[in-house]
């Protein structure tokens, strides 16, 4: 185990799926996320309604209000200050996680986002986000040079319009699952996850639940059936220098975790047939060299010579 807190399985099933998803420190009461929360909610929600107001940038897509004040764009570090403390950014199974993704001068974006479901919340597309500061046609990037931190300060049920990823699809390409995002000359979603086997992973758990994604990996928003409100606060993290070896890469396991008993049992005999088979090749090479066994085999020239 690397960094004492991320180990090489853990990075390994990263580069498979796209994500980690890290359990809240037991170091952290509850109440440290249930303050956050509060802090956040007390910034309000847009009034959203005519004309007017879709001018000026509040909206509420898929039936839903967004965050007002500094909850709203950049500023979730100064509507919830203790964000920079243990029960989120300095948590040190977090730190260790990145550390070991982006390496260890990972910095913080400035770009944050609180997001708010609760009933009447819709399921929104499947989608990836665009990296902020570049161009919304910008490259992807196979290798986790950016990553998505996403916080979870309640608890979080599958009625509450949890977050759902797909495992895998940071090897995709396209923005979301709308056609005109393609442009004509991406493969469509549709066709992309029929050829690529994955299977939706739904987060839920308890309030601290932290989730470091892939910035590439393709993700949505289950609706909301809930009066509880769930929020998201979503922050990014890039790379800045290559995270430094270790030594000789670890043993790779199968992607669920190893191979089930069936697997083994079958991996081991064909590896036996394949010795056996290999052992009796040895044999008839060893025989070949025998004058009777070419003089019965019917070559008659080795026989007269070899005898």
């Amino acid at each position: 185990m690397a960094n004492g807190l991320c180990s090489d399985e853990a990075v390994q099933r990263f580069v498979v799926s796209g994500f980690v998803q890290l359990p809240p420190s037991t170091a952290v009461p509850p109440a440290a996320h249930a303050e956050i929360a509060a802090q956040i909610h007390r910034c309000g929600v847009q009034e959203a309604g005519g004309p007017e107001d879709a001018r000026a940038g509040r909206r509420d897509p898929y039936g839903l209000r967004q965050l007002d004040g500094d909850a709203a764009g950049n500023n979730l570090l100064h509507a919830a200050p203790a964000l920079r403390g243990p029960a989120f950014l300095e948590s040190p199974h977090l730190v260790a996680t990145l550390t070991r993704l982006l390496g260890p001068e990972y910095r913080l974006h400035p770009h944050c986002r609180g997001h708010l479901r609760k009933r009447g919340a819709k399921t929104s597309m499947w989608h990836v986000d665009a990296y902020k500061g570049l161009p919304w046609c910008s490259g992807r990037l196979h290798e986790p040079h950016w990553c998505m931190v996403m916080y979870y300060p309640q608890d979080t049920t599958p009625e509450m319009g949890p977050t759902q990823l797909l495992p895998g699809t940071q090897f995709y390409r396209g923005d979301s699952d709308r056609a005109h995002y393609s442009r004509g000359h991406i493969p469509s979603f549709g066709e992309q996850l029929a050829g690529w086997a994955t299977c939706v992973h739904t987060v839920t758990g308890p309030a601290g639940t932290v989730v470091v994604m892939h910035y590439d990996l393709w993700h949505r928003a289950l609706a909301a059936a809930s009066d509880a409100p769930r929020l998201m606060l979503k922050f990014v993290a890039w790379r800045t220098t290559p995270p430094s070896g270790t030594g000789p890469p670890p043993p790779w396991p199968l992607a669920d975790g190893g191979a089930s008993e069936e697997e083994e049992a079958r991996q081991a005999a064909a590896a036996a047939a394949e010795e056996e088979e290999e052992e009796k090749e040895e044999d008839r090479e060893g025989l070949a060299d025998e004058p009777l066994l070419a003089f019965l085999s019917g070559d008659d020239e080795q026989a007269a010579h070899g005898g």
